[in-house]
């Protein structure tokens, strides 16, 4: 019990907590106001019972829950009220005027792209509104010859439609609507126009088009006239997160073998390359300094990518680690990953249902809370480097494992010991080609591509080898097994196991 006790702090029951209103008021169709009074009537119990005991400590800390649970309430309300305003603006409205939020992606021979909309056409009017900026998907048929970029202003010819509710069995409505995408135009190049009106568009991204969208545009199309189709589209998806150019052949082998978290940019890529600054910066500046600078590239670095849930929790747990450190707070990592569930949560409520927001905290999370019980359980007279791969390895699989099988209703034989092998692989892997690619990026000397596209056709011939060895079918289970699954398991390492030993030891104890 004293080892769960480490776990539990404020941010850990804020994250639960609003996952749960999240859960209750979607899912359920709860009224908002009866999940807000029943956790305010619940927190004033306590705050009378800590006044009653004069515990200080317990009253401060359920008043500042009460008042960043208030204001999450209201950010839910007011995404709310602002998804309704939208629709009625997609329904009267007739053209559209925007700018591309998001890299261009090519699935199924048409470009999708976001675009953020900043004004709308009217029947009775002659000229665009302005309205609050939202996120349309813009698919393009048969898009030769069309070239857009992120950033570029556009106007469309059509009129903006609701999504359908489902394709076949798949909630599509609800897909995009967690991804803060709330309608869509399908259209063909005729209907887009490129224009250069001063609007006013973020600064931020008025930068990036400038300087990083160009130069990353100018590197992507350098990597695709020097390397093989197979390598270039494979280090695409490990550097910029674009798996719309990765054969389905090698995203469907990498499935196969459970490896396909590797072609997600994740906590291994964003903490890889921010470690790599911050030790170089750090041998002639002060370590606090490095760590301001190499958060500073990680951003530069995700406003590069096709940003995912799993890259921007990495990112705000490295930023939010570091500043612990600068301000000289000790914390845990469990604490440290409630702060960015919600931080992520307050930035878009509904990503919780996104199975990319899932898997990386349930696989987080289960590395931070079994990587160290599963350790003193293991033999030492193993090397506590290999130790502390096999437990790491171990805990990420162990806490995804169920939503693996309620999802996919497969899992890859072998896949864990597998993962031990191939996952230290990998990050020697993308260390290399991290190097090569900054290499061939500064000095364009083509034998460093070739040595590029040696590992990483080496590395694919290993995916192919391990594809040979079939998955395991199982039987359907409900999804909800695998989130009740990785809390049994902490209950498991934490109370059940140490009571049982306990009362073994007493045993034997009296049996002396």
């Amino acid at each position: 019990m004293k080892k769960i006790s480490y776990i539990f702090s404020i941010p850990l029951i804020i994250s639960l907590s609003f996952i749960f209103f999240i859960i209750l008021v979607k899912k359920f169709n709860c009224s908002f106001l009866l999940v807000l009074w029943s956790y305010l009537i619940i927190s004033v119990i306590i705050i009378c019972i800590g006044i009653l005991n004069k515990k200080l400590d317990i009253i401060f800390k359920v008043f500042i829950f009460c008042i960043i649970f208030i204001c999450f309430f209201y950010r839910i309300i007011n995404i709310e009220k602002y998804y309704d305003n939208v629709i009625n603006t997609i329904n009267n409205g007739q053209r559209v005027i925007g700018f591309v939020n998001s890299f261009p992606a090519l699935k199924n021979n048409k470009l999708e792209v976001k675009l953020k909309v900043i004004g709308i056409k009217y029947s009775d009017i002659t000229d665009y509104k302005k309205v609050s900026p939202f996120n349309i998907l813009l698919k393009i048929k048969n898009p030769e010859h069309i070239i857009l970029n992120r950033g570029d202003i556009i106007t469309i010819n059509k009129k903006i439609s609701i999504p359908q509710k489902k394709i076949i069995n798949f909630k599509y409505r609800e897909y995009l609507f967690c991804h803060s995408v709330y309608g869509i135009i399908q259209v063909k190049k005729e209907n887009i126009k490129i224009i250069n009106n001063k609007i006013n568009i973020p600064i931020t991204d008025k930068f990036c088009k400038t300087s990083l969208w160009r130069a990353r545009n100018n590197f992507i199309k350098r990597l695709k006239e020097t390397l093989s189709q197979r390598v270039y589209s494979f280090l695409l998806s490990i550097f910029f997160g674009i798996r719309s150019e990765l054969d389905e052949e090698i995203y469907t082998k990498f499935r196969n073998t459970g490896m396909v978290h590797l072609l997600a940019i994740s906590g291994l890529h964003i903490g890889f390359i921010g470690i790599l600054f911050l030790n170089f910066f750090r041998i002639f500046l002060s370590r606090s300094k490095s760590f301001i600078i190499s958060i500073i590239i990680l951003f530069a670095y995700i406003m590069l990518i096709t940003p995912s849930a799993s890259s921007w929790r990495a990112f705000f747990m490295y930023t939010i680690s570091a500043l612990f450190f600068i301000t000289g707070i000790c914390t845990s990592g469990v604490t440290v990953l409630s702060i960015t569930a919600i931080i992520l949560m307050f930035i878009n409520p509904y990503s919780i249902f996104d199975l990319g927001f899932q898997f990386s905290f349930l696989a987080t999370s289960g590395i931070l809370l079994l990587s160290n019980p599963l350790n003193e359980k293991m033999p030492e007279r193993i090397p506590e480097k290999i130790k502390s791969l096999i437990t790491v390895t171990m805990s990420a699989f162990l806490s995804i494992f169920i939503l693996q099988w309620s999802l996919f209703h497969k899992v890859p034989l072998f896949s864990l010991l597998s993962s031990i092998f191939i996952v230290p692989l990998f990050g020697i892997l993308f260390s290399l080609l991290f190097f090569g690619i900054l290499l061939f990026y500064i000095t364009k000397i083509v034998f460093v591509a070739k040595v590029m596209e040696f590992l990483t056709l080496s590395f694919l011939k290993i995916i192919d080898i391990l594809d040979i060895i079939p998955a395991i079918s199982l039987p359907s289970i409900p999804i909800f097994i695998s989130y009740l699954f990785l809390p049994l398991l902490v209950l498991l390492f934490y109370v059940i196991g140490p009571f049982l030993k306990k009362i073994v030891i007493i045993q034997l104890l009296k049996l002396k």
